[in-house]
Order: C-alpha cells, then sequence, then structure tokens
C-alpha cells in the first residue's frame, strides 16, 4: 500500500475509534514526544512527520478496537439468542 493511502487508512480508522480509543492514540503521541495541536476542536497531527514505529502502534490500538467490537457483537448476539431460547421455553 502506497504509504500515502496508509496514512489516509489510518486516519480514517482512528475517526471510528470511541472517545477511550482516540485517547490511546493521544497517549502515545504525548509518551513519544510527537509534535501535534490540542484546541477546543481536537488534536490535530502531521501524520507525514510520525515515525513508522508510531504508526504501527497506532495500528496496534485499531487493531484491539475491532477485535474488541468483534467479541462484543459476538457476546451481543449470545446474549440475543439465550432470550430467544428463554422465551420459547416460557411460551411452551
Amino acid at each position: 500500500m502506497e504509504h500515502i493511502e496508509k496514512l489516509k487508512q489510518i486516519k480514517k480508522n482512528i475517526d471510528n475509534l470511541s472517545h477511550d480509543e482516540k485517547e490511546e492514540i493521544y497517549k502515545i503521541l504525548k509518551n513519544n514526544n510527537c509534535n501535534y495541536t490540542k484546541n477546543n476542536n481536537g488534536i490535530f497531527v502531521n501524520m507525514n512527520q510520525l515515525s513508522e514505529d508510531i504508526l504501527v502502534l497506532f495500528e496496534k490500538v485499531i487493531d484491539y478496537s475491532v477485535i474488541n467490537k468483534k467479541i462484543d457483537m459476538e457476546r451481543l448476539n449470545q446474549v440475543h439468542n439465550i432470550k430467544k431460547i428463554d422465551l420459547n421455553l416460557n411460551n411452551t
């Protein structure tokens, strides 16, 4: 994947993170002394200036988020199925 396309994909994925997950991205920036601007509208960073190591850390947060969302959906489906089974048992 071309570097600019990779950065666009990472940005898109970060935009889809929860507030807490975005806080993890911010901590990565802060803990690694990356240049960023912070104001009432959010945190802004020139991603072209980030090292590959930082981008890898971002991707780890994104991957973690995706895995957790899948697990949450699976649990929700399990609860829904249990409720369906319970309703069916109560109606017989």
